[in-house]
């Protein structure tokens, strides 16, 4: 894990960043609708949807990165006499680094965003039913 994010480079911060948005998001969301009693309706929703947003801007994010690496790459290769195809096969390995870790932030954020989401639902039908 460690060289994927110092191979990513100057990049990997943000992503680093929104991953972390996305962890500390989840596990105080979770701790609200696992351990409090007696919440309103927008109580329980509140911040629900931020989980989800962090997630898939991470990975919009990742695919951004991964854009503006390829065009900076494509712009040595044009301006090299000489590139052997391991240097571009490396930079392409390189360029692949951003998108992995933004899918991997949302598909983590989309599934704890469907398990607060499933916990919020049987709140709420049991705060509909008093």
């Amino acid at each position: 894990m460690k060289d994927l994010i110092l191979t990513g480079g100057v990049w990997m911060y943000p992503m680093i960043l929104m991953s972390f948005v996305v962890i500390v998001l989840s596990v105080k969301k979770g701790l609200v609708l696992f351990r409090k009693n007696n919440l309103t309706s927008n109580q329980l929703e509140k911040g629900m949807n931020a989980i989800l947003f962090w997630g898939a801007t991470s990975l919009l994010f990742g695919l951004l990165a991964q854009m503006a690496g390829l065009y900076q790459a494509l712009g040595f290769i044009k301006n090299a006499n000489d590139i052997s195809l391991g240097i571009v096969a490396g930079g392409l390995r390189v360029s692949l680094t951003y998108p992995i870790f933004g899918m991997l932030t949302f598909i983590f954020s989309a599934l704890i965003w469907f398990v607060l989401r499933s916990k919020y639902k049987s709140l709420r039908l049991r705060l509909s039913n008093k």
